[in-house]
């Protein structure tokens, strides 16, 4: 009886544990470069039921991204789509869509 008490504790942690870091495993943060981000960025022009690309914002000295695509296992047990946040220094990005985001009118369209 001794021996089930912390071996339940054990599987009841182990358990707990799974179910918050597969929560947090769908989301993923990826610093590109300025070029990168502007190809990414173009993908919000394709119409897709597989992807789909966001803009999110912009700090004094980043933009961001959005991808999402759905998981591997998305179609069989129903898992959630994969998240990954792209950003980018604004000073990589080409002049002119630097000055566009800064002043709030990004080039890109949702």
């Amino acid at each position: 009886m001794k021996r089930i008490a912390p071996l339940t504790l054990a599987v009841v942690s182990g358990v707990i544990i799974g179910i918050i870091l597969t929560g947090c495993t769908s989301t993923r943060i990826e610093q590109i470069s300025g070029a990168d981000f502007v190809v990414q960025a173009k993908r919000m022009e394709q119409i897709s039921s597989f992807h789909s690309t966001i803009y999110i914002g912009s700090s004094k000295q980043r933009a961001y991204l959005e991808f999402g695509r759905p998981t591997l296992l998305y179609n069989i047990i129903g898992k959630r789509t994969r998240t990954t946040v792209y950003w980018t220094e604004l000073s990589e990005l080409p002049e002119d869509i630097a000055d566009q985001v800064k002043a709030g009118n990004p080039p890109w369209k949702h």
